[in-house]
């Protein structure tokens, strides 16, 4: 099959093989998408002396555009009518098959077990930032816009900005001399960054990334940030424990349900969880 670089009046396409190829080695090996399409264009003139015009960025749309079609497909948005307008935030992860999930994987009445087995019953996630997935000042999402935004792992941009925007001269403040993470959202150089890192939440147990558990980092590590990403991974629990790991839980707890009251409802961890 032919896949078409654009919808009108298509005059370049790509094989699904070569979609598939590419997408499957930049999972395994890591192959960049301008080393595979010199590799093609070897292929076609390893003398390079009648090398066909590019069609680099026609190339970059069609697997950007192959790979989200992917991942409706795999949700099950195709047997849904109206399946991709209707995709609400998250619809798109993966859920970890083996955390705790009730009406999937739960005994019935785990509710009433004894305390001391409600750990069986208890979801693990871990918190962090990653400063190394920068995003330089290149392009904004008005001219290169999100396929899927806030409907697989990325939290929803708008309503995350828009609370980001609101504590630009929250205090994050550190009584720990040893703690470097939260100096380092001053100190950390942002010249010619859009941002400056990613936060994420994922499962504990098992590495998978939660359901709407990532986030852009504007300026460090910032508790804003992290509140939200956090409470959007977390949001309609149903479970009644709760642990979550953070290398600086220390500080990050404290005032935290204040700070969560500043965050839209749904995103508030019920009283019920523990």
């Amino acid at each position: 099959g032919l896949y078409p670089a654009t919808v009108q009046y298509p005059a370049t396409c790509a094989t699904l093989g070569v979609l598939k190829h590419f997408h499957g080695l930049s999972l395994c090996s890591k192959v960049s998408a301008y080393e595979y399409y010199l590799n093609l264009e070897r292929l076609t003139d390893s003398s390079r002396v009648e090398i066909p015009k590019t069609r680099y960025k026609a190339f970059l749309r069609m697997v950007r555009q192959y790979r989200h079609e992917r991942l409706m497909k795999r949700a099950g948005r195709g047997n849904i009518e109206n399946g991709i307008a209707t995709t609400s935030p998250g619809d798109l992860a993966l859920i970890c098959a083996a955390c705790p999930q009730p009406g999937i994987n739960l005994p019935k009445e785990w509710e009433r077990v004894p305390p001391a087995l409600r750990f069986l019953y208890t979801l693990f996630v871990s918190v962090d930032a990653n400063f190394r997935l920068k995003n330089r000042l290149r392009s904004n999402e008005l001219v290169d816009a999100g396929l899927h935004t806030g409907l697989a792992y990325f939290v929803p941009q708008v309503s995350y900005k828009e609370h980001v925007m609101n504590h630009v001269s929250q205090a994050d403040i550190s009584s720990c001399s040893g703690f470097a993470a939260l100096s380092r959202a001053d100190s950390k150089s942002s010249t010619g960054l859009c941002y400056t890192g990613v936060g994420m939440c994922i499962c504990a147990r098992h590495e998978l990334i939660r359901p709407l558990g990532v986030g852009d980092l504007q300026k460090g590590e910032r508790y804003c940030n992290m509140d939200y990403i956090v409470l959007s991974a977390v949001a309609g629990l149903a479970l009644r424990m709760l642990m979550i790991i953070y290398d600086i839980a220390c500080q990050w707890r404290v005032n935290f349900s204040k700070r969560m009251q500043e965050l839209p409802s749904h995103l508030h961890i019920s009283d019920n969880v523990l």
